[in-house]
Parts: C-alpha cells; sequence; structure tokens
C-alpha cells in the first residue's frame, strides 16, 4: 500500500518537482541521520533506510543521487567535525557506517530494482515486438499458402479448358491468357509476402487448421488428379493437432506445386503409421516441359523447418521425372515444441542486475568492516593504553620501566574531545587512548608525562561533555 500510494504521489507532481524532491530527501538524510541522538536515531534511521529506498526506485538519474549523498554527507562531517564531540576515530566510524548502512545502501537497492524493471520492461516491448512480427509473419505465411493454392488451381482450370477447346478459338486464347494471369499473381503474390517477411528469414509456419477432405476434395474439383491412401490414420486419437497440422500444410503446399508444374499428372498421397508417428509420401510425374521454378520459393524450405521443430524429419527427391516428398511427424509433439517460439529462444535465466544487488550491498558492508577493523586495530597498536596497566605505573618511575608496560608510541596531542589541564613544568607528555580491546571506541584518554626520563604524572583525562 505505501509504494502504491508514493507511486500516486510522484505520478502527482511534475516530473522536476518529483525528481527534486527525492534528490532533497537523499540529501538530508545523508545530513541528519548521522547527527542525530540516540532519541531520534530510533525514529531517523528507519525513515532514512525507507525514504532512500524509494528514492532509488523514483529518481532516474544516478549521478544526481550521488551528488546528493556526497552533499549531505559532506554537510555532516561539517557538522560533526566543528562539533568536536567525538574522537577522530568515532568521527569516521559514525560517520561513514551511518551514511553507508542506512543512506547509501537502501538508495542503491532502490535503483538497482528499478534498473531491473526498466530492463524487463524494455524486454517485454522487445517480445511484444516479436510476438507483432510473428503474426505478420503468420498472416503471410497464410495468405501465400491459401491465395497461392487457388491460383494454382485456378491455373490448372484454366489449362484443362485450353485443352478441350478447338485449337485457336477464342475460347483457347482467353484461357492461355487466364492461364497467364494466374502465373503472374502467384509471382506478385511471391513477391507481396516476400516484403511482409523479415530479410533471410523465412516465415513461421503455423497450426493451419484447415479439413484434409475438404483440400482434397477442391483440389480435385478444380481438375486435379489425386490419389489418397491411409487417411484415416489422420483421424486417430492418438495423432496431434501438431501432426495433422503438418500434413495438411504439406499436401496444400504439394498440390500448389503439382498444379503449376505438373498440371496433368496424377498426384499420389499416402499416409501411413510407422516408428510412433504418421510417415507421408507425395509422388508425382513431372512432364517433359514444364515452366521454370520460380527464384526464392520457400514453402517447402518452411516446411521442413516446421517438421524438424516438432523432432519430425522431411526430404525432397527429383530424379529423371519422378518427383517425390517424404515426411515423419511423431504423433505426440514433446512440450518443448507446443512453447511459443520466444519462450524456445529465451530461456528464464536470473538477470545480472538482480546479482548485482545482492552481491554490492554485500561486497560493500565487508569492505566498509575490513577497512574500519584495519584502522582500528592499526590504531590501537599505535595509541592504546589499557587501564590496567595505566593502574601498573607509578610516578617516579624511571621511562625505562614505564616502556616495558606501555608498548604503544601514543600521541604527542590529545584528541579535540579532550580538555587537557596544564602539563608539570618542563615535563614532555604522551598522550593514550584509554581503551580495554578493539571494540572499546571510548574517547578517554591517559597522559603520561616525563621529566629527564622519570614519570613525573599519569592523568586519566575525560571528554569534554564528563569534566
Amino acid at each position: 500500500m505505501g509504494s502504491a500510494r508514493s507511486r500516486g504521489w510522484n505520478r502527482r507532481m511534475p516530473a522536476g518537482v518529483a525528481q527534486s524532491a527525492w534528490i532533497a530527501v537523499l540529501a538530508l538524510c545523508a545530513l541528519a541521520v548521522p547527527l542525530s541522538g540516540s532519541g531520534a536515531w530510533i525514529v531517523l534511521a528507519p525513515a532514512s533506510v525507507c525514504g532512500c529506498y524509494l528514492a532509488g526506485r523514483h529518481l532516474a538519474s544516478t549521478a544526481s543521487g550521488l551528488i546528493a549523498l556526497a552533499s549531505g554527507a559532506a554537510g555532516s562531517a561539517l557538522v560533526l567535525w566543528v562539533s568536536a564531540r567525538l574522537s577522530a576515530l568515532g568521527f569516521l566510524l559514525n560517520l561513514v557506517t551511518v551514511v553507508v548502512l542506512f543512506v547509501f545502501l537502501p538508495w542503491f537497492i532502490g535503483h538497482s530494482r528499478r534498473t531491473a524493471v526498466l530492463v524487463l520492461l524494455r524486454e517485454r516491448e522487445r517480445l511484444d515486438l516479436q510476438a507483432r512480427q510473428r503474426e505478420r509473419e503468420r498472416q503471410a505465411a497464410q495468405m501465400h499458402d491459401e491465395l497461392g493454392h487457388d491460383l494454382a488451381l485456378l491455373a490448372l482450370q484454366a489449362s484443362a479448358l485450353q485443352a478441350a477447346a478447338e485449337p485457336g478459338s477464342p475460347a483457347v486464347q482467353q484461357a492461355s491468357a487466364i492461364h497467364e494471369q494466374a502465373d503472374a499473381a502467384i509471382e506478385n503474390l511471391h513477391q507481396i509476402i516476400g516484403v511482409l517477411r523479415q530479410p533471410r528469414e523465412p516465415a513461421a509456419m503455423v497450426p493451419a487448421g484447415g479439413d484434409f477432405r475438404k483440400l482434397v476434395a477442391a483440389a480435385r474439383a478444380r481438375g486435379l488428379r489425386i490419389s489418397v491412401t491411409g487417411q484415416r490414420h489422420l483421424h486417430s486419437a492418438s495423432v496431434s493437432e501438431w501432426c495433422v497440422d503438418g500434413m495438411h500444410q504439406l499436401v496444400r503446399e504439394t498440390l500448389a506445386n503439382a498444379a503449376r508444374y505438373a498440371p496433368r499428372s496424377e498426384v499420389h498421397v499416402t499416409i501411413e503409421p510407422v516408428s510412433e508417428g504418421l510417415t507421408i509420401a507425395v509422388e508425382t510425374q513431372m512432364p517433359a516441359e514444364r515452366p521454370p521454378a520460380r527464384d526464392g520459393a520457400t514453402g517447402l524450405a518452411q516446411l521442413r523447418a516446421y517438421f524438424e521443430s516438432h523432432q519430425g524429419t522431411l526430404s525432397v527427391r527429383s530424379s529423371g521425372d519422378h518427383f517425390r516428398v517424404m515426411a515423419w511427424m511423431p504423433l505426440e509433439a514433446s512440450a518443448a515444441a507446443q512453447r511459443p517460439p520466444a519462450e524456445r529462444l529465451h530461456p528464464a535465466r536470473p538477470t545480472r542486475h538482480a546479482v548485482l544487488t545482492l552481491l554490492v550491498p554485500l561486497a560493500i558492508v565487508a569492505a566498509v568492516f575490513t577497512g574500519f577493523y584495519a584502522l582500528q586495530n592499526a590504531t590501537y597498536k599505535a595509541t592504546a593504553l589499557s587501564p590496567a596497566s595505566f593502574g601498573e605505573l607509578d610516578v617516579g618511575m624511571e621511562r625505562s620501566e614505564v616502556e616495558r608496560i606501555v608498548t604503544a608510541p601514543g600521541l604527542e596531542t590529545a584528541t579535540p574531545v579532550i580538555r587537557v589541564p596544564e602539563a608539570p613544568s618542563g615535563a614532555t607528555c604522551r598522550f593514550f587512548a584509554a581503551r580495554t580491546g578493539l571494540l572499546d571506541l571510548s574517547g578517554e584518554m591517559f597522559r603520561l608525562c616525563f621529566t629527564d626520563d622519570v614519570l613525573v604524572s599519569a592523568e586519566h583525562l575525560y571528554p569534554l561533555e564528563r569534566n
């Protein structure tokens, strides 16, 4: 509900105002959260996480988000430094840890989510374009098959009329003109369909959904001689729709070719079950004189691709005047072959953005804590003195005795949070952080002062608010 309200609020505001508001949210969170006290922290930390995540979801510019974060963090650092209420290590730990964990990471996760959504939308648009292209190719293929088949049978009728009429009569000339116009229409249709298809890409074959008996009867009515054997196998309950459609499309294509190239020859169609599938063979005798083949014809190539996509086979053999097309398709198409083309070509896989959204925050957190551990360890070894070791020191001890207890070099000056009293006259002093271990971030310090290599002062100093 909160996300939906945020989207509605974001849509009601002008685009420029909304973007400026999200920039201000990021800068304000980076500024206010490190400065908040323990009471305000309970409210500001969760509010910062939510606000920065939503800013990442809605802020379009990555650069603007980073600039806002850097500006807010810089302002917070300036206030913390001027107020002088923390030690240097405490200052860095408070600023960087808070800004990274409660400001930057929520914004980064939201921004990654926004990027992933935009990528998904672009992918959906691309798939939608592909779907429209496939629909256009489907319509082109259907138009080519149906009109080409009808025009081929029309040319066949014109040839029969031309053969039956008295030679030299007007009917012969009219029939010849009809035959030539039908041939020209087939060529024009082929060119038009070629425009609708993608270059160098055959049109996708789709289920024809036609009636095999009506197809054969219509061809016979137009004068084509056809014999069919084993037609009953197509109507078995065990035969899949994909198998029936493949056989239907193959017969329609071969009948159209026979009507064009061998109009007076008989076409033999044989269908029989073989190896848990159906085999169809279409054979015809080619005449000695035949029309020239069309350039770029793709009917049989499309059929071969269709059969192979459903684990079937298709072969074409031509020997002398004998032309034979044979195909086999399994009775049941596999689940993979029945999935939509886009699903076969683009299997589901995790996106790079989802992986980055998980790994980058983890890497940043690991790097921050590793860096602070190394800094804390180095600082502890160079400046720390434990209260137990401090208790072993007595005024009047030689420097050599002190150095056996105090191994850290120490500091020449105290941190800004310490109010330092005047040192003994003529003494040189070293300051040490009062730490019980690596995780002790206390601002307390010890001061050891020496005169002529003799310890003359050992004091426990406290931060300003405790004095």
